[in-house]
C-alpha cells in the first residue's frame, strides 16, 4: 500500500480522528453531566486528535505526489 493510495488516509487519518471525536465527545458529555473523569477523556482526545493533524502534515508530502 502506497502513501497515495485513499485506503492509507482512511486508515491514518480518518479512523484516528472519528476515534479522538468519540473520545472528545464523551468527555463533554461526563463534564456536562458532573462527573470529574470526563476531563481526562476530553485530554486524551484532545491529544489524539493533535496527534492526527501531525500525522497529516507528516505524510502531506507523500499524498501530493504522483508515483
Amino acid at each position: 500500500m502506497s502513501p497515495t493510495d485513499p485506503q492509507f488516509i482512511y486508515i491514518v487519518l480518518a479512523l484516528p480522528a472519528l476515534f479522538s471525536s468519540v473520545l472528545m465527545g464523551e468527555g463533554i458529555s461526563k463534564i456536562i453531566s458532573g462527573k470529574t473523569e470526563g476531563l481526562i477523556s476530553l485530554i486524551i482526545g484532545l491529544l489524539f486528535f493533535t496527534l492526527t493533524i501531525f500525522g497529516y502534515f507528516f505524510f502531506s508530502s507523500y499524498l501530493t505526489q504522483r508515483i
